[in-house]
Parts: structure tokens; sequence; C-alpha cells
């Protein structure tokens, strides 16, 4: 019963996760979809399909949401909204598969703009549960393959025609070109860099590119799969060189995480002894490490004193840097562009760098993390500088996670199992030499029912590896 349920469970998170649909319809009109392969056989839940995904842990997000109710609001690409049919039965258990998905642009046509709905939570889905009876050759699966990352540096001395004083910079990595060859993702682009100069009581902003280019190993990657890449950022160091040509002396460094998921219709494959004999599995512990994300914060003030009273702050920039200590714990670098008055009226920058450190330690391998910030103050306070700030600390690393794995796996030829009930529908591919006569023989159907079920004529011959729906009569 509760594979059975399970697998109706996930029947309609898939047939939702794939659904292209009309600019304009609402998350009530999707809804249905969700639900009727539990409809079918007299099953509902009472709580929504899906709701939005707000920032600042704003879990329920609206105003739009997937559910029975009339909920007019239209969904729009950008919009986040959650994936998550289950079914509770009282006093036995409960299933629900969740993900979280954003709304893109899928094509526009004669008939209007269409969208998609795409996964942003890369988890695998529990295959163990599932009873492959109720799923049919249609249902197609976007499995993840891989993750890898690499480690970019682009290193360069660009001319600039900008003079003065290098206030602030930031740095976007942009992807130009990627190519996927078997077990490899050749990855080409830029690494962009925002620079605002302050000359001559006024303020310049200047971009410049240096390129990069990668290779990144990902096991099993195959042409025709999806690579997804990531860019954070780790080291920057910018500096203007003064001379004759001036110039921008760029070290950067950052890393590159790819997912790799690839489009897989399912193909289930029987025969009369696995379906007529139980199986009997030994399993063995097995440590398995799974990517886990970690957020935290902290409040951090701190003042600067600059090298002229500062009266009136008129802008600041930030720019940081994640890092992890030798005792695992996540922390930040933020470094501060502070332009200023001072009492004169003149203008001025400061620079100040304040570093914060998160008290817990995090037991995990191949940590990483980001560094932002919210809430950000800076008030001139007797001639100094007051910063106040929150830190928000991300990081995502491989933590051990125990589970079991299938060492070994036999069938028990004195342990029966119990018969399908006639009209069950299996699907395998044809062996060497097989006909529908063979093929209706060996699972006591009929051939005209095999013939019907895959839209075959009279004496058509099979191909090896042909998938087949085969009605099961016992």
């Amino acid at each position: 019963e509760q594979r059975h349920v399970y697998t109706l469970v996930l029947k309609g998170h898939i047939q939702l996760s794939l659904l292209k649909f009309p600019k304009g319809a609402s998350g009530t009109q999707l809804d249905a979809l969700a639900r009727k392969d539990l409809w079918r056989e007299g099953m509902n839940y009472m709580h929504g399909t899906g709701h939005g995904v707000g920032s600042y842990l704003n879990v329920h997000e609206g105003p739009h949401q997937i559910r029975m109710e009339w909920k007019p609001t239209p969904l729009v690409a950008g919009m986040t909204v959650t994936n998550e049919p289950g079914l509770y039965l009282a006093g036995k258990f409960g299933v629900r598969i969740e993900n979280t998905m954003i709304i893109e642009p899928y094509m526009k046509t004669g008939f209007g703009e269409f969208l998609q709905l795409q996964p942003l939570t890369l988890c695998p889905i529990d295959k163990a549960p599932i009873d492959v009876q109720l799923l049919t050759d249609t249902v197609e699966l976007e499995v993840l393959r891989a993750v890898a990352e690499k480690k970019l540096v682009a290193a360069d001395e660009v001319q600039t025609a900008a003079h003065g004083q290098l206030l602030h910079y930031a740095v976007d990595w942009r992807q130009e070109e990627q190519r996927i060859l078997s077990g490899k993702v050749m990855l080409r682009g830029n690494a962009c860099i925002q620079a605002v100069f302050f000359q001559e009581n006024s303020l310049q902003q200047q971009e410049y590119r240096i390129p990069f280019s990668q290779v990144l190993e990902c096991e099993g990657v195959e042409p025709g799969d999806t690579v997804t890449v990531d860019y954070q950022t780790l080291q920057t160091q910018v500096t203007l060189l003064e001379g004759e040509t001036a110039a921008l002396s760029c070290s950067l460094s950052g890393i590159a995480t790819a997912c790799v998921t690839r489009r897989m219709k399912l193909q289930v494959l029987q025969d009369l002894y696995s379906t007529r004999y139980e199986s009997e599995c030994q399993r063995e512990p097995l440590a398995c490490p799974a990517w886990q994300c970690f957020e935290r914060s902290a409040p951090a003030e701190e003042t600067c004193q600059p090298e002229e009273a500062a009266a009136t702050v008129m802008d600041c920039r930030c720019q940081a840097r994640g890092f992890v200590d030798d005792r695992g714990r996540m922390g930040g670098i933020y470094t501060f562009r502070i332009l200023y008055c001072c009492g004169q009226g003149h203008l001025h920058c400061a620079e100040h760098a304040v570093k914060v450190v998160c008290d817990e330690e995090i037991r995990a391998e191949k940590l990483t993390v980001r560094a932002g910030w919210q809430n950000l103050s800076v008030q001139a306070e007797a001639g100094a500088l007051r910063i106040r700030f929150t830190a928000l600390l991300r990081g995502r690393g491989l933590v051990p996670q125990p589970c079991r794995q299938v060492s070994a796996c036999s069938l028990n030829p004195d342990k029966r199992r119990q018969a399908l009930p006639p009209g069950t529908l299996l699907l395998r591919t044809v062996a060497e030499q097989e006909t529908v006569w063979s093929i209706a023989k060996q699972y006591g159907s009929r051939t005209g029912q095999i013939l019907a079920a895959n839209r075959l004529e009279n004496g058509a011959q099979l191909t090896p590896g042909q998938l087949m729906l085969i009605p099961f009569s016992g």
C-alpha cells in the first residue's frame, strides 16, 4: 500500500514538473494535474500543491499558489513555486514529494506566450518505493548525472584611460561558450570587472574583461546532457598602476560548479521469472556523502578613523569574500570603500576591512562559503566612520549520510509472489528471436491484446531492445 501511494504521488509530481502552460494561467488551473491519479482511485489531499518561496525565510510567499481553491493570481516568469503533492492516511503513514521550481519562458507561438517549470532543488528522488507497474513508457525523468567543481583563475594587466583613485570594483563571471564532450565539460568566458574611479571630483565607471577557460571532469556526462554552471568568486585583487599609460593589475580566482542532468525515458524490464517469485536483497552500511547547505548570520560593528575627519557620508560600496578557517568555522572578509566629505566640503575616500567569524564549527568536506550582508549603515560620528551591518554566511559542503546499499540480490524460486491481477500492464524489452506469439504464450496473454496495446499490425516484426506493453493475464 505504501509503494502504491508513493508512486501515485510521484506521478503527480512528475506531471506537474513537465507541464507547459499558457501565460496568464493561475495555479488553480494547474492543480488538477498533480491530483488526477489519486482522484482516479478515490483519494485526495487537503493541503495545497504549491506556494511561492520568498527571501529572508518568507517560505509561504504570495500571492500565487497551486491549490484546489480558486486563486486568480496568474503565474508569471520569475516566480518561484513549490511542487509538493502528497497523501496522508490517518493512523498509517503519509507521503509527500517536494521540489522548488522557477517559472521560465518556454516559447512564443501564434497562440501567445507559453511558460514552463524548471527545478531549483537538485535532490534525487528515492526509487526504491516506486511500483513500476503503475508507470508507463511515456514518463520522462530529468536525472542528476554528476556535480563537478573546478577552480578558475583570471589574471592580466588591462590598459585604462581612467586616472585618479580606484574607489571600488565588482567581478562577474560571464560564460560565453560551453561544450560537452564524453566525460568532460569545457567552459570559456570572461571575468568582467566593473570599476569605479574618483577623478577630478567626479565618479567614472569602466568595464574590463579578462578571458578564462577551464575543463571540468564529469564522469558519465555525454553530448546531449544539460549542464548548468554556477560561478562563485573566491579572491580578487585589482590595483591601479599609474604611469605613462595607466593600467589595472587584476588577479581573480573563483569556482565553477557544474550540475549535469539528463532527460531519460523510464524503461522497466520485467520477465516471467521475476514477476512470479520474490527477490531477496542483502544490504550493507555505506557512508554516502551528500551536499548540505549551511546558513549563519552575525551582527558586526566597527569604527574607521579616516585621514580627514568625516562630516558627511556620500556613498559606500562593499565587497565580501567568504572563507573557512582551520577550525572549520565560516567567516567573511568585508572590504568597505567609503566616499565622504570632510568639514571643508572636499571629497575623500576611505577603505576599511572587517573580518567576521561564526563561533560554530562546521564538520563538512569541501566546504565553500559565500559572504553577503544586509542592513548596512555607515554614519559619520565625531569625525570617525561608524560601520554597522549583518553578515550573512552561506556554506555548502559534503556531509556523510548514513545509508545502506544492496550488495547482492537473488530470486527465491521457493517463494512465489502473489499473482498479478488480470489486466496488469507489463513493460519490458524484446529479446533476440522473440515474436508476438512467443511473448503472448510466455505471459498467458493473447496476441491480439499485445498487438492492440502496442498499435502493431498482425505479422509485425519485432526488433531486439524494442519496448513492449504486455497485458498480463496470470
